[in-house]
């Protein structure tokens, strides 16, 4: 059973912004900074080098994304998913399709309660 601040730790870990769209990323394949730059967000959300390097700085101090320098001059660096990042991966499209399941039963309305901001 899990303990009251469990839930609140396994939230945490997965609060940031852009961890679910980079750890998808990196679970299909290897990548580099520069590619997940150009992948990530769109024009009116973009993903900042700042905000991804601390992300992917947040991803791999807990083991779910590992990175390799594949070259020294010029140096390259890819990002690539850990089976413990691949694992959590599949917890979080579990998620998303009990999320999608459910979509009338968790909308508030459909219990006569206004719809939460």
């Amino acid at each position: 059973m899990l303990e009251p601040q469990e839930p609140q730790s396994a939230i945490d870990l997965v609060r940031h912004k852009w961890l679910l769209e980079i750890l998808h990323a990196v679970a299909a394949g290897p990548q580099r900074r520069r590619d997940l730059l150009g992948a990530l967000g769109g024009v009116g959300d973009p993903v900042y080098p700042k905000t991804l390097g601390a992300t992917l700085s947040h991803l791999c101090s807990h083991g779910l994304v590992a990175w390799r320098i594949v070259k020294h001059r010029p140096r390259i660096v890819i990002y690539e998913a850990t089976p413990l990042g691949l694992e959590l991966m599949g917890i979080l499209e579990t998620l998303e399709r009990f999320v999608d399941q459910h979509q009338v039963e968790l909308d508030p309305r459909s219990r006569g309660h206004p719809a939460e901001d």
